[in-house]
């Protein structure tokens, strides 16, 4: 089933993006969430080669969503790329980013928007997050930098924002290009770097999504190489005189060559928050 359409009416100033590849119950969780915002906008989920094939409503809560199927799985960027397009030819003034099984807090799209609004400078805006396992633990809690300093301080160990709990301007995608497949399971820190490097960017401090964290996830199987493109990226961007870029080659060339074993000991032993 594909129910990508041209709304007849005025498109709203806001797209939600959603990749998503056999996402499960975790898929309409998101969407539920996402539906119950009172705020207009227009969801665009880009099935990546699920089988069996998603189907949704035409809308959920008002709003109109679009399904756009991919026949084959080409990946996350690929996806993201797919949607991006087609939420980009139309006059969209901002993007948001959700994942499947995340839960959008119920003010988390009207505060976010609310910022950008008030901050036209601003071409990115985050949020903290909290990380919960599938029985509703907190595994733990990302606490976002909040001004253009911060973030570019621990931009230089890991990226400072979490990917599905951010909102763009859809301008920040004509200036900087759309995501880059050139760093695999890196293409929201190389975006962000893109971003950061001729903007400004942001984070609110207060908890706006709660994610799933799973022992299984997709990151965790390609973590090598992930931490290849995190290390690429940290080179690419390397700034001669911070101390925190030097410290952050460092950080990431330990955890690629240190078991994944001795990893989740030590995550286990710090603090959730």
């Amino acid at each position: 089933m594909d129910n990508s359409h041209t709304s007849e009416k005025k498109t709203p100033a806001l797209a939600a993006l959603i990749p998503a590849f056999n996402p499960g119950q975790g898929l309409m969780d998101t969407l539920n969430s996402l539906a119950v915002q009172p705020v207009e906008c227009e969801i665009f989920v880009v099935d990546d080669g699920s089988q069996p094939a998603i189907e949704l409503p035409e809308e959920l809560g008002g709003k109109p969503v679009n399904l756009i199927r991919l026949e084959q799985n080409q990946g996350i960027t690929a996806a993201l790329n797919t949607g991006l397009k087609a939420i980009l030819a139309r006059p969209f003034e901002f993007i948001s980013r959700h994942d499947c099984n995340d839960i959008d807090h119920i003010d988390r799209i009207n505060s976010q928007l609310t910022f950008l609004r008030q901050h036209e400078e601003v071409m990115l805006v985050g949020s903290s997050v909290t990380f919960n396992t599938p029985n509703a633990q907190v595994q733990y809690v990302f606490e976002a930098a909040e001004s253009q300093a911060q973030i570019e301080r621990r931009m230089r160990y890991s990226a400072a924002i979490v990917h599905s709990a951010c909102m763009f301007r859809a301008e920040a995608f004509r200036k900087v290009g759309l995501y880059s497949d050139k760093y695999p399971h890196a293409e929201d820190y190389d975006l962000f770097f893109r971003l950061m490097d001729r903007y400004q960017i942001r984070n609110l401090p207060q908890i706006l999504v709660t994610a799933g964290y799973f022992k299984g996830s997709i990151s965790m199987f390609n973590r090598h190489a992930s931490l290849m493109s995190r290390l690429k990226l940290q080179l690419k961007y390397f700034d001669p005189v911070s101390v925190h870029s030097y410290l952050g080659v460092l950080q990431t060339f330990g955890l690629y060559v240190m078991p994944y074993r001795l990893v989740s000991l030590l995550k286990a032993a710090l603090p959730s928050r």
